[in-house]
């Protein structure tokens, strides 16, 4: 069974893909399913991602659009044929560390959490500055009031959208009464 589906969405960004789907393919945690979605790109970031999935046919999925969705519909695309236990978003211009699936799925499986997430390092220039995201406040299990918490404070709407926590945050798959709200919340967050 796959623990963890990955979503990438690709837009732009050739430069950096195959740093991000290096990190992702040698992840120390085999039970991951790896789904790259090509926003309509306009660059050759679909030549990378064909050359991955023809290489890692078992780990590497790849959706191609015909017409850009922008970040959140083309993660919608991704979010509807994952098949892991778990979600994880990372971004097509980052790279994550090669023990980040199990670390994060250990950590969920340890506090029986439906959300489980990590501060980043935001390489600036030269200068790396640790970025705190707050995972005490979000972590745990996904009840009523957490939710609240996540969607009604603009404050973290807005780090949400535009620090992109969301390459950080694995969370669980809810059973179908709970799915409408997980698909309906990723048209907000995404």
């Amino acid at each position: 069974m796959v623990k963890i589906s990955i979503v990438v969405v690709v837009y732009n960004v050739e430069e950096y893909l195959r740093d991000c789907l290096e990190s992702l393919v040698n992840q120390t945690m085999e039970d991951i399913e790896i789904i790259v979605v090509n926003d309509d790109s306009p660059d050759h970031s679909d030549i990378i991602m064909r050359e991955y999935e023809e290489k890692y046919p078992t780990k590497v999925r790849c959706i191609y659009l015909e017409k850009n969705l922008c970040l959140g519909g083309a993660r919608n695309k991704g979010i509807l044929v994952a098949k892991g236990e778990y979600i994880m978003f990372v971004d097509s211009d980052d790279y994550v560390d090669v023990s980040m699936c199990q670390k994060l799925y250990n950590v969920a499986m340890k506090k029986n959490a439906d959300i489980v997430c990590c501060d980043y390092i935001s390489k600036l220039g030269q200068k790396e500055v640790w970025m705190d995201m707050y995972p005490n406040q979000f972590m745990g299990k996904l009840d009523k009031n957490k939710r609240k918490m996540l969607m009604g404070r603009s404050d973290v709407m807005k780090y949400l959208m535009l620090e992109r926590i969301l390459l950080i945050i694995i969370s669980k798959v809810m059973p179908s009464t709970e799915n409408e709200f997980a698909r309906d919340s990723a048209q907000i967050l995404f």
